[in-house]
């Protein structure tokens, strides 16, 4: 209707950037416009993100890259690239992003001078990211981590990351005169939800137990009282009006909908406390980890997944358990370089895994009307 212009931008419906509609005009002649047809971009850019994930892990001299496809193992990866329709690209341009951003780190390490080039390029893609999902740009605040460095070289590598990540996100926020659309009605700046990044740590320590569910009962002591004190503050926070109890816990469809409310209740109140638990250990687990491993790309990769993490605090119009997807590349990529423990039983949770969100995927098909 107005075409790719400032009348086009101005007027966006959602609370993305133009990166989808833009990728979606280049690729009509084969995907088209109308749907299911179009939904197989969708699992185009996510087969995309997968190659580069494997090729990063290849480069870094992993002794088997395709297990970066562990990926696909997570249940809400087949309901984010079959039914949501902007994630995969911008997670494909992000991904583009640290495959980059690694060059550009080893190249600086061997003393060549393409670091700049590939610290630019990698800025650049970036910034494509956070034209699509705009929560990307907040990884730059893991630069700082760089800086730590005591080579001039990456102090400077990682300015030029990051002012070439801002140019085109810039571009963008300067035509909106904000950080989303005014035709977006549910855009509200400067808010934050407690409830919802609580909700995203506890459902990113849910999603990660399936890799590595050691952090859970590393100490068995800590785990037992985050087990037995979470419920009870939970219902204290509740009775206090401080914190409302979480909506979107596991198996909640069930027990609301075939149990007795007070039943319904009850569990709602211990999932609550259980995820708020999960969650108090996943951060446990993982600040450990930071002061343990000294090694300054560790630091720097995890910097950037828990800022990412962190982000659907301040989408506070709903929570959904994509927004906490966007980390997990990252934490899969540090699983892998730092923390492996390939065993059958990781195996089979994979398999489980994946096959949980297979049906609930076909569940939810099911239900369109296409």
């Amino acid at each position: 209707m107005y075409g790719f212009g400032e009348q086009f931008l101005l007027n966006m419906p959602v609370a993305t950037g133009p990166l989808y509609p833009v990728m979606q005009k280049i690729l009509s002649p084969i995907f088209g416009y109308s749907l299911p047809t179009i939904r197989w971009m969708s699992v185009l850019f996510m087969a995309l993100t997968l190659l580069t994930l494997v090729i990063f892990l290849r480069l870094k001299n992993h002794v088997f890259p395709p297990s970066a496809l562990q990926l696909m193992a997570l249940p809400v990866l087949p309901c984010m690239t079959g039914l949501a329709m902007t994630e995969s690209t911008t997670l494909f341009f992000f991904c583009l992003n640290l495959l980059t951003l690694s060059r550009a780190m080893e190249a600086a390490e061997r003393g060549k001078r393409t670091h700049y080039l590939f610290a630019i390029l990698a800025g650049l893609f970036l910034g494509i990211t956070a034209c699509g999902r705009q929560v990307f740009l907040a990884s730059l605040a893991a630069l700082p981590i760089l800086w730590l460095s005591r080579q001039k070289v990456f102090r400077l590598m990682s300015v030029l990351y990051g002012l070439s990540a801002i140019v085109l996100p810039a571009a963008l926020f300067l035509v909106w005169g904000g950080l989303a659309s005014p035709g977006h009605e549910n855009a509200r700046p400067g808010t934050f939800s407690w409830l919802c990044l609580s909700l995203a740590i506890s459902q990113g320590a849910l999603l990660y137990a399936i890799y590595d569910p050691s952090f859970i009962l590393r100490d068995k002591r800590l785990s037992l009282l985050a087990v037995l004190i979470a419920p009870l503050v939970i219902v204290v926070l509740n009775r206090l009006g401080i914190i409302h109890l979480a909506q979107f816990v596991p198996l909640r469809a069930i027990t609301s909908r075939h149990f007795p409310p007070f039943v319904d209740r009850i569990y709602q109140t211990a999932a609550t406390g259980f995820y708020f638990g999960l969650a108090a250990l996943f951060i446990i687990f993982w600040t450990k980890t930071f002061i343990s491993v000294k090694d300054l790309t560790f630091r720097f990769y995890f910097t950037m997944a828990l800022i990412l993490l962190s982000t659907p605090g301040f989408i506070v119009h709903n929570y959904s358990s994509r927004y906490t997807m966007i980390a997990f590349p990252l934490f899969i990529l540090i699983q892998q370089l730092y923390l492996p423990s390939e065993t059958y039983w990781k195996a089979a949770r994979l398999a489980l895994a994946g096959t949980v969100g297979i049906v609930v995927f076909m569940k939810y098909a099911s239900l369109l009307p296409y």
